[in-house]
């Protein structure tokens, strides 16, 4: 379960007593569960994400909000599917002020695709490969 070794990875940082040193990124690759549908499939379960069948771009923004509020994950790399613009900029636009979103697969390193980006807001770190 993600928020099981999440759960795990915090109370680690704070037996280290490093916790002013150290944050928390997780890489989605969500590109990797997007449905033809538009629709995002997480090969995930547990009590506290309720994801056992395809879910929203809307309601996997929330399910990231949840881990930054309650794990202190301080980066989420692609969050969403590369052409999922809309959820991308949501998410930015609700936490991005404190949380890295990066676009991976979203920028692909291609910079009409970067100048998209950055005009839409859609994400706040470019990952250069």
């Amino acid at each position: 379960d993600v928020t099981d070794g999440l759960k795990l990875l915090n109370a680690a940082i704070s037996s280290s007593r490093h916790s002013d040193k150290v944050v928390i990124g997780v890489d989605a690759a969500a590109s990797e569960f997007y449905e033809l549908d538009k629709t995002y499939r997480p090969n995930f379960s547990g009590e506290n994400n309720g994801f056992s069948q395809r879910v929203s771009g809307d309601a996997l923004k929330d399910f990231y909000k949840s881990l930054v509020r309650d794990y202190n994950v301080a980066s989420i790399e692609e969050p969403f599917d590369k052409d999922d613009c809309e959820s991308y900029s949501k998410l930015t636009t609700e936490i991005g002020e404190r949380v890295q979103i990066v676009g991976d697969e979203f920028l692909v390193t291609d910079p009409k695709r970067i100048e998209h980006a950055i005009k839409e807001k859609t994400c706040n770190t470019l990952l250069i490969k």
